[in-house]
């Protein structure tokens, strides 16, 4: 029988995410927690993988834009107050009641900047605390330490305290193995711990480091676990922070995307969120952006220079050049180059939307074309009809919209406007550069024009006439 990791945790497994700091590097007015990485908050990959490690309970500290943050994230968390950042052991000092209630459990705390620790880390960690520590660290060795709390050790090995950076000596400094920031304690020891440290510090703070400190000197165990990808520590306190996020995230998925199937043409210039899934054999050619929930079926085609947001694309499909967002693109369709395509917009089989076409929350049906220059909203379009260049669904009056409705194999002509609310008959013709207002029955020809006047020689004498004034 297959033992799970779940099977040997102990304890109950909760969580405190420290997430107070507004993060001035950022340079921003909005909380740097809230950030967006490849489409979804920085804090909630953090929140995720404290999830999947087995976090039963998880508390959010928080303070600038506190408010923001449980608008952002919901009510499925526990929130605990830090009106003054006087540094991470204060932070979680404000969390007293959810240690107390939580006090036979082993708590995890993690940074809500630090998107990139994985779930097999927290998972090692776990495993290691459970084994009789009472603190564990996550601990990594780095070649340029600096910045970084040191890992201070006994002659014997055993982990004597924490000395943060400004507070290090010469000789401290010099010690390569840091604390990630990252760590779990059992309730009572955390409790304990966090009571009796103190602000005697360069910064004046209550630093959660000193934690350790105490609870080697009264005889406690304090265990660390070494992070084996150093990408797991990197923490957005930055844009350029966030840009190597972002750079790091894609290439993971990409690879295992090519790995899975996908021709991807240039990884350098391709941009595809984890939620974005793919079938084999589909090719994503260069500065193409793919978003959201977005699906792409088997043998497709999609870019160059393509953005989709949110849309389902079926088996054998091109996209060339094109934005799409909320879309369903069925089986065998083109799209592009340069269409946009908008939300609620359904692409039937064989369906066509060619060069600077927009959709709009319409139904193009099976093999319908819709070539070039041509504006559809709130139309459903049947099947093996044909809308010529420069055709114009007017759906709005300025303040409604109406529906158009063009039956199957129905041909329009260039430059045509249709005035919804408005029927085009099945197998109906609308003359070129007609203006339809009225419903168009099925088999006949609309014809909603002008009649054309010739005026022999006008344009000579208006030739002349401009000859005679220069003179």
């Amino acid at each position: 029988m297959t033992i799970s990791y779940k099977d040997i945790m102990k304890r109950k497994i909760v969580a405190l995410i420290l997430a107070a700091g507004k993060g001035t590097r950022m340079k921003s007015d909005l909380n740097k927690n809230l950030h967006m990485l490849r489409g979804k908050e920085i804090i909630r990959y953090v929140i995720d993988a404290a999830k999947v490690a087995g976090a039963n309970d998880i508390a959010l500290i928080i303070g600038n834009d506190a408010e923001i943050m449980r608008e952002r994230l919901g009510e499925d968390y526990i929130y605990v107050y830090q009106h003054e950042q006087l540094g991470t052991g204060h932070a979680v000092m404000q969390a007293e009641d959810f240690i107390k209630n939580n006090i036979d459990s082993d708590i995890m705390i993690l940074l809500g900047d630090g998107p990139l620790i994985t779930k097999e880390s927290l998972e090692k960690m776990l495993l290691a605390h459970q084994d009789g520590a009472d603190a564990t660290l996550l601990t990594a060795v780095k070649e340029n330490p600096f910045g970084y709390g040191r890992i201070i050790k006994s002659e014997e090995g055993h982990i004597e305290k924490i000395v943060e950076e400004k507070d290090a000596s010469k000789e401290e400094k010099l010690v390569k193995e840091v604390w990630t920031g990252l760590s779990c304690y059992t309730g009572e020891a955390l409790l304990e711990s966090i009571k009796k440290i103190d602000n005697k510090n360069a910064q004046k703070e209550y630093y959660l480091t000193d934690t350790v400190k105490y609870l080697s000197g009264v005889n406690k165990t304090v265990k660390a676990v070494y992070i084996n990808d150093e990408k797991e520590t990197l923490n957005i306190n930055d844009r350029l922070a966030l840009s190597k996020a972002e750079k790091l995230l894609n290439q993971e998925y990409l690879e295992e995307l090519m790995y899975s199937g996908v021709t991807i043409i240039d990884p350098l210039t391709t941009i595809i969120e984890r939620d974005v899934k793919i079938g084999r054999d589909t090719t994503i050619l260069p500065f193409t952006y793919l978003t959201g929930s977005s699906t792409i079926g088997m043998n497709c085609e999609v870019g160059p220079y393509t953005h989709l947001n949110n849309c389902e694309i079926g088996d054998n499909t091109t996209v060339n050049r094109s934005s799409l967002f909320s879309a369903n693109i069925k089986n065998n369709a083109t799209i592009g180059p340069y269409s946009y395509i908008r939300p609620n917009t359904v692409v039937e089989n064989g369906a066509k939307v060619g060069q600077f076409v927009e959709v709009k929350n319409s139904i193009v049906g099976k093999n319908s074309k819709i070539p070039h220059l041509t504006y559809v909203g709130d139309t459903r379009i049947g099947e093996r009809v044909n809308l010529g260049a420069g055709t114009i669904v007017v759906n709005y009056d300025g303040f409604n919209k109406y529906e158009t409705i063009i039956e199957d194999d129905a041909f329009v002509g260039c430059n045509v406007n249709l005035v919804a609310p408005v029927r085009i008959g099945k197998g109906s013709l609308v003359a070129a550069g007609s203006t339809i207002t009225k419903d168009v029955p099925s088999n006949a020809l609309a014809i909603a024009r002008s009649v054309q006047v010739n005026k022999d020689f006008w344009a000579k004498k208006r030739r002349d006439m401009r000859e005679n004034l220069r003179k």
